[in-house]
């Protein structure tokens, strides 16, 4: 939170939940990797994953002026804090979404080069207030009026291919209704309401998670395991994970806190 937000405005809340989600891929790639020894050395591991490690591991980019000079990173809305030039440009409909996001990375210039291609402006590449990274992150609402110039005419999904076509790092600000309708998001519908994951594999037709049978087993398990001991609880887990009482034990596991493990992150 302390980087999320306007500069000089108080901390925001982030829009995803890193923290869970974030924690939970980090525990499987973990578990993932000591299958692997297991299967290599018939040797299990203990898998241990802290709320607060998975997320600075996620956070690492906004680490990395602290970790030159020790001082702490503000909030700075959405404008770059690496040196390059970074924006919400807005877009024609005049809605609260309709904007698009563009970043422009201080070792990419051919960037910027390539948006004053887009939108019709060379001239520009030679200006002294857009020449350099530091000119353009010192000259940001201008290079962002010019740039609003082009698109605020333009359907944001039109800007954001002209862009990106051109190699651009940029995308545009969809809501969840439009994410959900988004044709390039090809994803399967565990119900009426709740969207489930695709997984595409090379060489293989399209691979669906296991949410639906995780819930139709989670159920089922929930139903047998009524009433029993931690045997039971055991005894099952290893049916559903596919392991035959002459398979190499699972894996020890350790969890706090509703099934996450290691220390919470703090609000």
């Amino acid at each position: 939170m302390s980087v999320t937000g306007e500069a000089g405005g108080t901390p925001l809340v982030n829009g995803a939940n890193i923290g869970d989600s974030g924690t939970g891929m980090h525990l499987a790639m973990a578990i993932l990797a000591a299958l692997v020894q297991r299967g290599r050395t018939g040797k299990g591991q203990l898998v241990e994953v802290a709320m607060q490690e998975a997320v600075l591991n996620l956070t690492r980019v906004k680490f990395t002026g602290t970790l030159a000079t020790g001082e702490p990173l503000r909030r700075s809305g959405n404008r770059s804090p690496t040196g390059g030039y970074s924006d919400l440009i807005r877009c024609a409909g005049g809605g609260v979404d309709d904007y698009i996001y563009i970043i422009v990375p201080p070792d990419n210039p051919e960037m910027f080069h390539a948006a004053m291609d887009v939108i019709g402006r060379p001239e520009l590449k030679e200006d002294e207030r857009f020449k350099t990274p530091a000119a353009r992150a010192k000259n940001g609402a201008a290079l962002t009026e010019v740039l609003e110039s082009w698109t605020v005419s333009r359907n944001k999904h039109d800007v954001m291919t002209a862009f990106a076509g051109r190699g651009m790092v940029c995308g545009a600000v969809l809501d969840t209704a439009e994410v959900l309708k988004d044709p390039s998001d090809a994803r399967p519908v565990l119900d009426d309401h709740q969207p489930a994951a695709a997984v595409r594999l090379a060489g293989h037709a399209e691979a669906r998670t296991l949410v639906r049978r995780a819930q139709r087993r989670g159920v089922t398990l929930a139903r047998r395991l009524h009433g029993r001991g931690d045997r039971g609880v055991a005894a099952e887990g290893r049916r559903h994970a596919g392991l035959s009482h002459g398979s190499p034990q699972p894996l020890p596991s350790s969890a706090c806190g509703g099934g996450r493990s290691g220390r919470r992150l703090s609000a």
